[in-house]
C-alpha cells in the first residue's frame, strides 16, 4: 500500500496515473495534509503502508514535521519515505536526508520523468503487474 501525501489535486492525479501506467497495482491512499496522515498512522501504528510519498509544502503540518515524527516513532521509523516535492533547494534535500527520508525527488515535469520515482515505489512496495508477492 502506498500513502500519497499531497495537497494539490492535480499532483495527486498525476502521481496516481503515473503509478498505474507504470504497472503498480496496489492500493493508494491519499492524504491532503500532514495532520491527516499522522492521525491515520498513529491511529493504528501496527498497520503500516509499504511506502509514503510525501510532499513538503503541506497545510496543517508540513512534510518536514511529518518526516520528523515518522522517523522518531519506534513503530513507524521503518516505513520508507520518498519526498516528492516542487522544491529544488539543496538545503531542503539535505534537511530531508538528515531527518531520515529514504529518497528525495523534485517533482518531474512530464509523465516520462516519473518513471524513476514509480519504479522505486514499485520495488519498495512490491506491487506490479504479474507480481505474485502479497503484503
Amino acid at each position: 500500500m502506498v500513502y500519497l501525501v499531497e495537497d494539490d489535486i492535480d499532483d495527486q492525479e498525476i502521481v496516481q496515473a503515473a503509478l498505474i501506467q507504470n504497472g503498480y497495482n496496489g492500493p493508494i491512499s491519499v492524504y491532503q495534509n500532514g495532520k491527516m496522515l499522522m492521525d491515520k498512522l498513529l491511529e493504528d501504528a501496527t498497520t503500516k503502508p509499504d511506502i509514503i510519498l510525501l510532499d513538503l509544502a503541506l497545510p496543517l503540518k508540513d512534510g518536514f514535521d511529518v518526516l520528523t515524527e515518522i522517523k522518531w516513532h519506534p513503530l513507524l521509523r521503518t516505513i520508507p519515505v520518498i519526498v516528492l516535492t516542487a522544491s529544488k533547494k539543496k538545503a531542503d534535500e539535505r534537511r530531508c536526508i538528515e531527518l531520515g527520508c529514504n529518497f528525495f525527488f523534485t517533482k518531474p515535469n512530464s509523465m516520462q520523468e516519473y518513471d524513476a520515482v514509480v519504479n522505486l515505489v514499485k520495488r519498495l512496495a512490491g506491487k506490479s503487474e504479474g507480481d505474485e508477492q502479497q503484503f
